[in-house]
């Protein structure tokens, strides 16, 4: 009994082992891949994909730069205005020569005149005030009398004026007038030099004047107190002795009345030689003095 029992095991287990080789040997055969070989040799190794180089990213001052709108400049100042009004064009000078205008009062409240010979050389320069009531920046008028070296010949110069503008940023500004320069070897000859009142007195009516000068035609000759405006005082008259000889030196007196101003102010003596009656100026001198006032 027992061996027939292990001889149906064996049988069994046999039968098994059949299917099981039965079952293997239906499985297709695949074939093992063999890599490629690349030409020229060695492992090919697959190159990464190219992406595009990110764009940079524009730095927030760049960007500003890029789209910043300029800042527009200030709105320009109106330039200064400066015009000669004297001396007139054409017209023969002597020293000192009244210079007179009027435009733009700039920092400091004068002007820088100068007189110029035919090339341009510098015969005389100084400042000329504007009137004093004025602001920098305001319309006013300049007046003032510049000395300078007359030429022993006549010839052409200009009267300049130049201004620095009435504000920091302003262009300078300038005006000038060609005149005739009278040279001091000119017939006739002429000199005027007031001796008295001095420069820088206090001067008070009845106001005396003594000076020299060389004898012309007219032995009578026009005397004014101006204001350090030019606006005239007073005037009256100097006058040579009867007995002098023209063309020779002499010494001339005369007076001025005035009613005093009420406080005292700077102002000028002149003294005018001309060619006759309200003629051509043959010579000039003046000096700036304190009217006294009555206060």
């Amino acid at each position: 009994m027992a061996n027939k029992m292990r001889r149906f095991a064996l049988i069994a287990i046999a039968g098994l082992l059949g299917l099981a080789l039965i079952a293997a040997g239906c499985q297709p055969t695949v074939p093992p891949v063999t890599p490629a070989t690349p030409v020229g040799g060695g492992t090919e190794t697959p190159s990464p994909l190219e992406t595009p180089p990110a764009s940079p990213m524009p730095s927030p001052s760049a960007t500003a730069e890029a789209t910043a709108t300029p800042t527009a400049s200030p709105e320009a100042t109106v330039g200064a205005t400066l015009t000669l009004a004297g001396p007139a064009a054409g017209e023969t000078i002597v020293s000192p020569v009244i210079v007179r205008g009027q435009g733009t009062i700039p920092p400091g409240g004068a002007v820088t005149a100068q007189v110029l010979d035919a090339e341009g050389g510098v015969l005389g320069e100084g400042p000329i005030q504007f009137q004093a009531n004025g602001q920098p920046g305001q319309q006013g008028t300049f007046w003032g009398l510049l000395r300078f070296n007359a030429p022993r010949n006549a010839g052409p110069g200009r009267v300049v004026v130049l201004s620095s503008g009435a504000a920091e940023g302003q262009a300078p500004v300038r005006d000038e007038v060609a005149v005739n320069l009278r040279g001091t070897a000119d017939q006739p000859l002429a000199s005027l030099t007031i001796e008295s009142p001095v420069a820088g007195a206090e001067v008070t009516a009845p106001l005396e004047i003594r000076g020299q000068g060389i004898v012309g035609a007219n032995r009578v000759l026009p005397a004014q107190l101006v204001d350090a405006n030019g606006n005239l005082v007073a005037q009256g008259t100097v006058q040579f002795p009867t007995n002098a000889t023209v063309g020779q030196t002499s010494t001339y007196t005369g007076t001025i009345q005035f009613t005093p101003p009420p406080s005292d102010r700077a102002g000028y003596v002149i003294i005018e030689m001309r060619a006759g009656s309200g003629g051509q100026v043959l010579a000039r001198d003046a000096v700036q003095v304190t009217i006294k006032g009555s206060g």
